[in-house]
């Protein structure tokens, strides 16, 4: 078991396991939680500056959103991977009230080949793994339904 979990999260010989408390715990049984289509929380949310954050740290990488499936990708402002700091926040996006969970896990996706503009690439997660604690982006669940649309903002309540 512990083979086929490294080939799903692409991690090598001596790198860590995510720590999967953070996840529902019917995602240890299931792929995804039943009657969803999501890998493991109804939403991913990155920011801008996670994604200039690793084009800057991987300059020979191409690192596009596309590559980790966000739901909402937040314009901030700030530097780094603000959203690491977020965990037990509620915001306000558009109509919408979601509460901000765990950081997100990332698995061997990543690195999968998505287009010619996106080739396969190990460097990605290899940095990942190493120097973002094995994530990127934060998970988050909706606490009250409302329309979001492009260009809504942010508010922390």
């Amino acid at each position: 078991m512990m083979d086929e979990l490294r080939q799903v999260f692409g991690r090598e010989i001596d790198e860590p396991l995510p720590d999967f408390s953070v996840f529902p715990p019917e995602v240890m049984e299931f792929e995804s939680p039943p009657g969803t289509h999501h890998d493991c929380w109804p939403l991913m949310i990155m920011t801008e500056s996670a994604l200039a954050a690793m084009r800057s740290a991987l300059p020979q990488s191409a690192i596009d959103e596309r590559r980790f499936r966000p739901s909402i990708v937040i314009a901030d402002g700030e530097a780094g991977h603000p959203e690491f700091g977020w965990k037990g926040r509620t915001a306000q996006i558009g109509g919408a009230t979601v509460e901000i969970l765990d950081p997100c896990p990332r698995c061997v996706m990543v690195t999968r080949r998505i287009g010619d503009d996106l080739p396969e690439d190990k460097t990605i997660l290899r940095h990942i793994v190493r120097d973002l604690n094995q994530c990127v982006g934060v998970y988050a669940r909706v606490v009250e339904a409302g329309t979001v649309s492009v260009g809504d903002t942010m508010t922390f309540l």
